[in-house]
């Protein structure tokens, strides 16, 4: 009979000694594995980068988004209050064209009517003064750049104006002037009345009003958007 045969238990590292190819295929796949986990780790690093630098581009692609609208919010901006100084002006010169000849025309009124005979000189006198206002703030005003004379304010009064300037230029070189218009004066200023100046100092009054509200609406629209 055989005699049994006796196992002996041989240990992991004997293996590895008596087997070295298997050494080699188990080194490989370790190392592979190894190797596996370290690019799959910088993928996920770089990807998470990639994901940083996006989210940073768009949060900068969003604030250059923002200043430019505030830029461009901030020059409309100082451009409405440029626009709002010209209107100033502009209207601070109408405003003065409409005070002298609304007083000039109640006074010429005033004398064409003889409503006191003794006040005469002292009323004479301011009409005098306000044809030589009127007449200058007409002359210095740039019709082109300070008015809107599409319904003929300026032209209509700058027609009067120089009518009244020359109707009492006629009177002041009168030999017997005595600082008492006379009654042919009376009525040179009386058909000077016709067509009325009350119209186009009307019409001024109403461009005054409507530029203003028109500006006030446009500040409106403008600043609501910011």
């Amino acid at each position: 009979m055989y005699a049994p045969i006796q196992m002996h238990e041989i240990s992991f590292w004997k293996v590895v000694e008596n087997s070295p190819e298997w050494v080699t295929v188990f080194s490989t796949f370790l190392f592979a594995g190894i190797t596996a986990a370290i690019i799959w780790r910088q993928k996920c690093v770089m990807d998470h980068q990639a994901t940083i630098m996006q989210q940073q581009k768009d949060v900068m692609e969003k604030q250059g988004e923002i200043s430019a609208r505030h830029e461009r919010m901030q020059n409309r901006l100082l451009q409405l209050q440029h626009e709002h100084e010209w209107l100033t002006a502009l209207n601070a010169r109408r405003y003065e064209i409409l005070r002298t000849a609304s007083q000039l025309h109640v006074d010429v009124l005033y004398i064409i009517r003889k409503v006191e005979a003794d006040r005469d000189a002292e009323v004479w006198a301011d009409v005098m003064k306000g044809r030589s206002q009127l007449r200058l703030q007409m002359d210095i005003l740039d019709v082109a750049a300070y008015t809107d004379d599409k319904d003929g304010w300026y032209t209509q009064l700058a027609s009067w104006a120089s009518e009244l300037f020359g109707i009492i230029s006629e009177e002041l070189k009168s030999p017997s002037y005595n600082g008492i218009p006379t009654d042919a004066t009376r009525k040179a200023l009386q058909a000077a009345e016709t067509p009325n100046p009350i119209v186009p100092i009307y019409l001024l009054q109403t461009l005054i009003r409507e530029s203003t509200d028109e500006f006030s609406k446009k500040w409106i629209a403008e600043t609501a958007k910011v």
